[in-house]
């Protein structure tokens, strides 16, 4: 992945725009900057979450207020990055964020879930349990 993002930044700088499926998407500065500072936030925290979400998006309100209470339950275990797809939209193109709410898990520098919708509090816990490999106790 780490190599992946570091040769799609490089050739964006080249040729100033990024491919899918054939259609050219023009690239902003601030898309090229946004990946650099991804990938940097990536590597610096051996487990961490890109959450994708936009103002427009309802269940995006929901999954910031369930967010909430997993930061605090999480506290100094789990980082989550919360990033506005609609301001980077060539950004949020290139990591493959096509709908919000997106999430995309990150340990060691290697993605290893990815989900987009709204799960609900007992899936989340148990993904995110799953990805700080906790084991649950079930009540």
């Amino acid at each position: 992945m780490k190599i992946l993002i570091l040769l799609i930044v490089s050739l964006m700088c080249v040729s100033g725009e990024a491919k899918y499926k054939g259609t050219p998407v023009p690239m902003k500065v601030e898309d090229v900057l946004c990946l650099s500072k991804l990938k940097e936030e990536v590597d610096k925290k051996p487990k961490i979450i890109l959450y994708y979400s936009s103002k427009r998006c309802v269940l995006c309100s929901e999954m910031d207020d369930m967010l909430k209470v997993v930061r605090a339950k999480y506290k100094g275990l789990l980082h989550i990055k919360k990033l506005d797809a609609l301001k980077s939209t060539s950004c949020a193109e290139v990591m493959g964020v096509f709908a919000t709410p997106t999430m995309i898990f990150f340990k060691d520098g290697r993605v290893v879930v990815r989900g987009s919708g709204l799960p609900s509090k007992a899936e989340l816990d148990r993904v995110i349990s799953s990805f700080l490999s906790i084991k649950r106790v079930e009540k």
